[in-house]
């Protein structure tokens, strides 16, 4: 949750209703604030505050003055015991949300394996979307450790689902070429060389990415299989595996090795053709600016030779003139 608030942010989210104000009237003064911030927090996150700490003071201090109440009485409440969690029982049941069941976590894992992690979402923006789909639910959301273990479980699910799939869209024939690219021949694997920067503009390094390229065309990749992948998910498997050495990529387990090398060199190959193109460009430039340089050097030169001619032909004139 955010700490700070405007005052109409503040006014939208946190304003008290009639039914909610008619709660604290079998309340004792001392709990008013503090039952109020827990009943809000709730609606706004789906979920209660841990301590005073995690509501922002501008709502504490707004809510206060809605209620008449000392900001500090919401220090001295007691949250983690027995006041606390009857207060927090009677607000699930004001609100219609019922306890968290097996099913309602099994459920949200499989809503994320399904619908969330396939946009490219990661672990951090499940939680983001875990709220509302509890709140829609009228469910109370699981605390942050267990719904991070939640989100954490699906997207193992998911990722070794993607793994599996991408993995049995290879042939055995590419497989082989996959893991021959992470032995080293020459003291150099070719996952290593494919890795490396293009280097300086010339020859020698078009020569060097046209071999890059071969190599992975060579190898087939599944075209349509990895554009069915989100390109946010391409891109985080890609800097994953570019962190990593040849050694350390031969550690993985067949299906995810194989996937993982997939998704790198599909996604490389991009960058070497996006590459090629930039440094037939800059060699085309260099050429076209020696050639301009080249002729410069011609026209001066030819400037100069005439000039110089001039000058001597004026002087014999001249000299025509007053000796004739």
């Amino acid at each position: 949750m955010k700490h700070i608030w405007d005052v109409e942010d503040v006014a939208t989210h946190w304003s008290l209703s009639f039914e909610e104000m008619q709660l604290l009237k079998s309340k004792p003064a001392r709990n008013h604030l503090p039952l109020v911030a827990q009943l809000e927090y709730c609606q706004y996150t789906g979920r209660f505050p841990g301590a005073a700490g995690d509501i922002p003071p501008t709502v504490v201090h707004y809510l206060a003055d809605q209620v008449g109440a000392d900001v500090n009485q919401i220090k001295a409440y007691d949250w983690s015991g027995r006041t606390g969690t009857r207060h927090r029982r009677e607000i699930l049941q004001f609100l219609g949300v019922r306890r968290v069941s097996a099913e309602d976590k099994t459920l949200f894992s499989t809503w994320l394996i399904e619908h969330v992690y396939p946009t490219g979402s990661d672990i951090s923006d499940a939680h983001e979307h875990a709220f509302e789909w509890f709140r829609c639910r009228k469910v109370e959301c699981p605390v942050k450790g267990q719904l991070d273990r939640l989100a954490r479980s699906a997207y193992q699910q998911f990722e070794a689902t993607l793994f599996r799939n991408l993995s049995a869209h290879l042939s055995p024939a590419c497989c082989q070429k996959l893991d021959s690219s992470l032995d080293s021949e020459d003291g150099d694997a070719e996952f290593s060389k494919i890795k490396a920067a293009p280097g300086r503009v010339g020859l020698d390094s078009v020569l060097k990415e046209t071999a890059k390229l071969a190599f992975i065309n060579s190898i087939e990749l599944p075209e349509d299989t990895l554009n069915g992948i989100h390109p946010k998910a391409l891109h985080r498997y890609r800097q994953r595996i570019q962190s990593e050495s040849a050694w350390d990529v031969k550690r993985h387990r067949v299906p995810i090795r194989h996937a993982l090398l997939s998704i790198f060199l599909f996604h490389r190959r991009r960058e070497i053709i996006d590459g090629l193109v930039d440094l037939l460009v800059q060699i085309v430039h260099r050429m076209s600016v020696r050639a301009d340089r080249k002729l410069v050097r011609e026209l001066i030169g030819d400037y100069r030779k005439v000039l110089g001619k001039t000058a001597v032909l004026f002087r014999i004139a001249e000299a025509a003139l007053e000796n004739p």
